[in-house]
């Protein structure tokens, strides 16, 4: 079965470093990822023994990250429910850009100079 994720977007939290019992770094972060022009999907990402991103990573940095989907499942201490949620464990992050500094809401964008490929299927997919 083919389990495989690309996903580039922006890191939209200070990065948390911890440690496995075996010592293993686990870095987890968000990444925000522009599905369309009105839509953003924040996607929690998780790297295993990676010590050097401990240092590299950056809120706002916009990063590609290639690994696989994973589920994964925890019991809620006040309700004893079990609560199901997915991330991206990663195996591969390039940096392919600088951390945004910009203020998004003083940004202007010419409507006229962006340019999108898009699909029927895109399109479809967008509505819902």
């Amino acid at each position: 079965m083919l389990n495989e994720v690309n996903l580039v977007g922006r890191i939209s939290n200070v990065p948390r470093i911890s440690r496995t019992k075996a010592n293993v770094s686990v870095i987890t972060c968000n990444v925000a990822n522009q599905r369309s022009e009105n839509y953003v999907d924040f996607i929690q990402c998780v790297f295993f023994d990676q010590e050097y991103l401990e240092k590299r990573l950056k809120k706002g940095m916009k990063i590609l990250v290639k690994g696989r989907l994973q589920q994964n499942t925890y019991t809620d201490a006040d309700t004893g429910t079990t609560i199901y949620y997915h991330e991206v464990v990663g195996k591969v992050l390039e940096l392919i850009g600088k951390i945004n500094t910009e203020d998004v809401s003083k940004k202007k964008t010419d409507k006229s100079e962006v340019v999108k490929d898009i699909n029927d299927t895109t399109i479809e997919r967008e509505r819902y």
